[in-house]
């Protein structure tokens, strides 16, 4: 029965640790930008409407995640201020996924927070969220009222 070399053992051992070293970044979920899934102006009024009419339903989780001053100066109807470090990538937070629509909207358009709450939730794989991409800027320039104070204190913050 033949042998093998130290040598050989050596090989094998580090093609498989190539080919794990390869293979295993292809694994892990990366999320971009162009992985997140754009909600109109309307479409956001129509759930907020909707969440109103039938509030024993968990229709709309509307995110805020801007800083809770700027939460408290002003926000769309029905959101919570929620931040990115409530939401872990790990482990997952169910309740998120007990909405129907889960829908993500900062100041504008390419608002940091806003972007990195809705790429959060994306990796986390949580039900299809949306990001309002016109945020609290283009509800107002449509002349759309927004709702002042209601900021939840960082260490209870819960959708």
């Amino acid at each position: 029965m033949p042998t093998l070399r130290a040598s050989s053992l050596s090989s094998v051992a580090a093609l498989l640790f190539i080919a794990l070293a390869v293979i295993a970044p292809g694994c892990a979920k990366r999320t971009t930008d162009a992985d997140i899934r754009p909600i109109s102006l309307s479409q956001v009024r129509a759930l907020i409407a909707e969440a109103e009419e039938t509030p024993d339903r968990r229709v709309l989780l509307l995110i805020d995640p801007r800083a809770p001053s700027k939460f408290i100066d002003g926000h769309l109807p029905l959101a919570k201020n929620v931040q990115l470090s409530d939401v872990p990538a790990e482990p997952r937070r169910p309740e998120i996924d007990t909405f129907d629509h889960v829908v993500v909207y900062g100041d504008h358009t390419s608002d940091a927070a806003a972007i990195a709450m809705t790429k959060r939730l994306l990796a986390g794989d949580y039900n299809e969220p949306k990001m309002f991409r016109g945020g609290l800027r283009s509800w107002r320039a449509a002349g759309l009222e927004v709702e002042r104070g209601g900021a939840v204190p960082r260490s209870s913050a819960r959708p």
